[in-house]
């Protein structure tokens, strides 16, 4: 498909890049090398847009669409086709969550791209009994932290290890280091260990804490000091023998 056919069929599917970036990409040279992509012009669109990456301190969504634009750049230019996965790969690691919009991407590179991402994107579902624990999700890597209620999805997580704790009140909080492959959903299914009653929370309604509070407040209202002791009490002495 020559060029010209390419600018038609954008023009056609509505994909102007001032639509699609005007609220998402602040960095110019991204701006533009998405405008030179929609106008067929792959040279300069991958040119600019390798040119940010290298240059520019990039982050965020610019990174995210640059990496983007350059991956569908070289698929329009059939060129460097082994470097499109890498390119994919380093987008959805930038943003896992970040889903693409298929009314304004050509369908053949939306699907390209929607099979990377299913490969690559995993999730955690956590299901527990009892139900309404909470449920939190650390990543060790960037120190993201996701808490919900169970049962949870946590959804858009990429593949590593990841830290998950589930508590819930009088009970013992789980806490385990899992492990999740790339593209694969990982259930778990936990069952809280209900915490035992002390001997002062069965026998004494108030709690042990009562009576260590009990015991303290006695000790402190006992006579204390230099003539307020109580004298130890003294044996009986036999009395003295009566007189002949």
């Amino acid at each position: 498909m020559t060029k010209y056919r390419w600018i038609i069929v954008f023009a056609i599917l509505g994909c102007s890049a001032k639509s699609l970036t005007a609220q998402v990409i602040s960095n110019k040279t991204v701006q533009r090398g998405v405008e030179a992509f929609y106008m067929a012009d792959f040279e300069a669109a991958k040119s600019l847009l390798q040119e940010a990456v290298i240059d520019a301190p990039l982050a965020g969504q610019d990174l995210f669409y640059a990496h983007l634009y350059i991956a569908f750049s070289n698929i329009r230019l059939e060129r460097d086709l082994d470097a499109v996965r890498l390119h994919f790969l380093r987008a959805i690691k930038i943003k896992p969550d970040l889903e693409l919009d298929p009314m304004k991407i050509p369908p053949d590179l939306y699907d390209r791209f929607a099979a990377v991402r299913r490969a690559t994107i995993s999730s955690i579902v956590i299901i527990t009994q009892p139900p309404t624990a909470s449920a939190v999700v650390i990543d060790p890597e960037t120190e993201v932290v996701s808490n919900k209620p169970t049962p949870a999805i946590f959804r858009n997580v990429l593949e590593g290890t990841y830290q998950v704790l589930v508590s819930k009140e009088g009970f013992h909080t789980w806490a385990r280091d899992v492990t999740v492959a790339a593209g694969v959903s990982d259930t778990l299914s936990i069952t809280l260990l209900k915490k035992k009653k002390t001997f002062f929370a069965k026998a004494w309604p108030y709690g042990a804490g009562a009576v260590a509070a009990g015991a303290i407040i006695y000790a402190a209202t006992q006579p204390r000091g230099r003539g307020t002791e109580t004298p130890p009490m003294k044996p009986d002495l036999p009395g003295p023998p009566e007189r002949p």
